[in-house]
């Protein structure tokens, strides 16, 4: 076992292969990415003192909200089909949007109030 600190520079790699199982259980390369700079941490691993020279505070490369929305909204559909492709025994997914007049979209009890409340009445 490894004991004292690493710099996390030394840890990280520039490149990440995801891999999706088959019917079968074999798992096969789904996506590859290749970055120029060392920026992700392979498994395992992970920093537990962050210094200054690990964290950079940077402004966000597109300041323009709608970029930054679009590019949101792709990094969770990423993430959801990764999730769906990786559990073959998902055979159904919903997703229900609520009127923020209606819920606070923070209060958990109130959101599966309103979801039952909607399944309920016909």
């Amino acid at each position: 076992m490894i004991s004292g600190k690493i710099n996390g520079h030394l840890l990280k790699t520039n490149a990440r292969i995801k891999y999706l199982p088959d019917d079968n259980g074999v798992y096969h390369p789904k996506s590859i990415t290749v970055f120029d700079k060392p920026i992700f941490m392979p498994d395992g691993w992970e920093l537990s003192d962050l210094s200054d020279s690990d964290v950079k505070k940077t402004k966000s490369l597109h300041p323009d909200e709608k970029e930054n929305r679009r590019k949101s909204y792709l990094r969770a559909k990423n993430n959801l089909f990764d999730l769906l492709l990786c559990t073959p025994s998902f055979d159904c997914f919903v997703t229900l949007t609520v009127s923020p007049d209606e819920v606070d979209r923070t209060d958990y009890k109130a959101i599966v109030n309103v979801c039952l409340s909607g399944l309920t009445t016909g």
